[in-house]
């Protein structure tokens, strides 16, 4: 199975890479800001614990097809970070949500992606997948996540996270620990997450039938290119010790609970 998913990502990755147009490196790419914030994992989005006026919308503004006829969904994306790891959350609009059964086949299925390139390391050394990660819900109610390091076959890694079923598709909420992160400096690298440290991004959102056929591939872009090379990502997450303003909590004014002596 792990040679097969490796198969199909490769698949996807050269037809992306022939009908690219231009490189989206020429380009800026659009700067995010993540919060410092520890959301609780539950599987579900709530207001109060993520940034709802950071979140971004994958979207027929934003997105491009590499598989399919269509963009007929909408995804919200959320994100921040503590010293355990990078949280991630999405809120999924999809009226048939097709799940696996088996983790090995995340993939396969309906699922989001994120593919992250810490300092833009990666991309600098011209890798062609860089760290992808293949999130989805799964018929045992649990979230599923694969890893694929630099392109290659999937495999399972250490990670907390849930998801739960909407009215009109499906949310996620999940953390992947810096340990899973920071393997970059055995290949050489020396990446440690901390204040203003950047993290090159890519979204992609995977919309199946139930049988695995393909339905809508499509990933976040700014110039209308599909390119799945790192040095090409539309996203430059920048780590930030502040807390977002939408969650920033306001203090009740102090009480003064003296009483005046009663007067003689």
């Amino acid at each position: 199975m792990k040679k097969i998913l490796a198969s199909a990502m490769a698949v996807s990755m050269i037809a992306a890479l022939a009908v690219s147009a231009s490189a989206i490196a020429d380009e800026e790419r659009t700067d995010v800001t993540v919060y410092y914030n520890t959301p609780t994992i539950d599987g579900t989005v709530n207001p109060g614990e993520w940034d709802q006026e950071n979140a971004l919308a994958v979207t027929l503004e934003n997105g491009m097809l590499w598989q399919g006829d269509e963009i007929n969904n909408v995804v919200y994306f959320y994100y921040s970070w503590d010293d355990t790891g990078l949280y991630l959350a999405a809120d999924v609009s999809d009226t048939d949500v097709c799940m696996p059964a088996d983790i090995s086949e995340v993939y396969n299925l309906d699922a989001f992606q994120i593919a992250i390139d810490p300092a833009g390391l990666i991309g600098d050394d011209e890798g062609a997948g860089a760290m992808f990660y293949s999130i989805g819900p799964m018929k045992d109610g649990k979230l599923g996540a694969v890893y694929h390091p630099y392109g290659g076959a999937a495999e399972e890694f250490e990670y907390t996270g849930a998801y739960k079923l909407t009215d009109d598709g499906w949310q996620f909420e999940m953390i992947i620990p810096w340990t899973s992160i920071e393997i970059l400096a055995g290949d050489g690298y020396e990446w440690h997450h901390a204040d203003g440290e950047v993290i090159n991004a890519l979204l992609c959102v995977l919309d199946r039938e139930e049988e695995g056929a393909i339905a809508n591939n499509y990933q976040i872009t700014k110039t209308g290119a599909v390119t799945f090379l790192p040095e090409d990502y539309p996203l430059e997450l920048h780590l930030s010790t502040f807390v977002a303003p939408s969650l920033e909590v306001e203090e009740e004014p102090a009480v003064d609970e003296t009483v005046d002596a009663p007067a003689e």
